[in-house]
Parts: structure tokens; C-alpha cells; sequence
């Protein structure tokens, strides 16, 4: 492979990892922002049931206070048992002790419910503060990892950069002034389209090459452009070295599929 078209290989690769480096970056912040997001959701969980607990214990409160309070009513009622004189005072006082009893028997169920959903609460809610903690954990360690690779970033790119620039230097001009114009218009694609002894078709865009345009590739000195895309096709003499044979035939229109052979 000619030394300049080799260098603009070597350009082409550390092209694609400032690419690779910029498109990870991107994502950091997106992605830690995420993160935190499910720490926030597991938080809320557990606030939301320690807000449940509070607000059953507040009517188990409310129902001891009833109970309390009937009980009371109760005890009254059955002091005036003794001093009732008529049918009619008597019936009024053994409704009003059947309503007490009801009401107490009403609450006290009502309350071994919420004692149980209280004890139920605070299960699902030591459950839930393991399921955060395990959470915070996790992503925060996460998070650590991707706040030292962002740090990393601007290290990784200084490194390519300075020996993307040590490239350039090492070329000439129009063949960096070519491949700076193709990689400007394509902005993150790429610019090089390369060719084996395997495959004789343009790497970018799969325009076949007769036999004749091949060899030419194969032995260039200079930048040769794709007929199709117009990409800068380059011989790459790293993947094999064994050449095919080549049938010399009537050439077909350029970037045809050659003749089998």
C-alpha cells in the first residue's frame, strides 16, 4: 500500500474514535440522569409507604378514641339501668347500650384490621428500604464509573487529536485537502471506502470494480475516487495476500460487476 494512502487509513481509524469517544459522551449525562432517576423512584416508594403508615396510624388513633369514648357512653347507660322506672325509659336505655355495644364491637374490629395493615405496611416498607438501598447502591457505583470515564474524555480526544495531527503533517496536501472535503460533507461516515483481494467492491458503497479499475486500485500511488459514491478507495493489503485471478475481458462500463471468470 503507497505510505500516504496508508496514513489516510490510519487518519480514517482515529476519525472513527473521536467519533466513538464524542457519541459515548454524549450519552453520559443523559444516562446518569436516568440513573438517579431510579434511586428518586425506589426513594418515592418508600416515602409513599411510610405516608400510608402514618395515615393508618392516625385512624388507629381515631378508632381507640371512638372506642374509648362508646365505651364510656356505655358505662353510663348501664349506670341508669338500676334507676329506670317506667317500660318506655327502660327500652329507650337497652337501645342506646345495644348501639354502644355495636359500635364498640364495630371498632374494635376495625382497629385489629389496621393494627394488621400497620404490621403488613411495616414489612413492605423494610422490604422497600432494602430494594432502595440495594438501588443506590448499584447506580450510584454506576454513576461513579461514568463520571470517571467522562473525566477521561477529554484526555482520550487530546490523545487522538495530537496523533490525527501528526498524520496530517506526514502527507501531502491535496491528498488531506481530499479527504478533509468527502469527510466534511459526510460529516460521521466514512470517508474511505477500502478493497481486498476477496472483495472487489467499494466498502462504502458496494459498487463492484472490473478487473481492470481493480488492478489499478491494487497498485495505486494516488487517490483514486469511487465511480459510484465517490469515496476514496484504497487497497487493503492487511486482510490477505493471496490475489485473485484476473481474466482479461471486453471492460464493462466502469463499477459494473466484472465478468466471471
Amino acid at each position: 500500500m503507497n505510505e500516504n494512502l496508508r496514513i489516510l487509513k490510519e487518519i480514517q481509524n482515529i476519525d472513527d474514535q473521536i467519533y466513538k469517544i464524542y457519541s459515548n459522551a454524549k450519552t453520559y449525562p443523559t444516562t446518569i440522569d436516568h440513573l438517579k432517576h431510579l434511586i428518586q423512584i425506589e426513594k418515592r416508594k418508600l416515602e409513599q409507604i411510610h405516608e400510608e403508615i402514618q395515615k393508618y396510624e392516625t385512624k388507629k388513633k381515631d378508632c381507640e378514641t371512638e372506642i374509648v369514648q362508646s365505651k364510656e357512653s356505655l358505662s353510663k347507660s348501664l349506670s341508669r339501668v338500676e334507676k329506670i322506672t317506667n317500660n318506655r325509659e327502660y327500652d329507650a336505655v337497652h337501645h342506646e347500650i345495644a348501639g354502644f355495644k355495636d359500635k364498640i364491637a364495630r371498632n374494635e374490629d376495625l382497629f385489629l384490621k389496621i393494627v394488621m395493615k400497620i404490621e403488613d405496611l411495616h414489612k413492605s416498607k423494610a422490604e422497600q428500604e432494602k430494594n432502595w438501598q440495594a438501588t443506590e447502591q448499584k447506580n450510584q457505583s454506576e454513576i461513579q464509573i461514568i463520571e470517571e470515564q467522562a473525566k477521561q474524555v477529554e484526555q482520550k480526544l487530546s490523545q487522538r487529536q495530537t496523533a490525527r495531527k501528526e498524520l496530517c503533517d506526514k502527507i501531502p496536501k491535496p491528498f488531506l485537502r481530499e479527504y478533509e472535503s468527502i469527510k466534511k460533507r459526510r460529516k460521521e461516515k466514512p470517508v474511505i471506502g477500502l478493497v481486498d483481494n476477496k472483495r472487489r467492491a467499494c466498502g462504502f458503497c458496494n459498487g463492484r470494480f472490473n478487473p481492470q479499475r481493480f488492478i489499478e486500485i491494487r497498485n495505486a500511488d494516488k487517490i483514486i475516487f469511487c465511480d459510484s459514491c465517490g469515496s476514496i478507495i484504497i487497497f487493503d493489503d492487511s486482510i490477505d495476500t493471496k490475489e485473485p485471478e484476473l481474466i482479461e475481458t471486453t471492460p464493462p462500463a466502469t463499477g459494473d460487476a466484472p465478468t466471471n471468470g
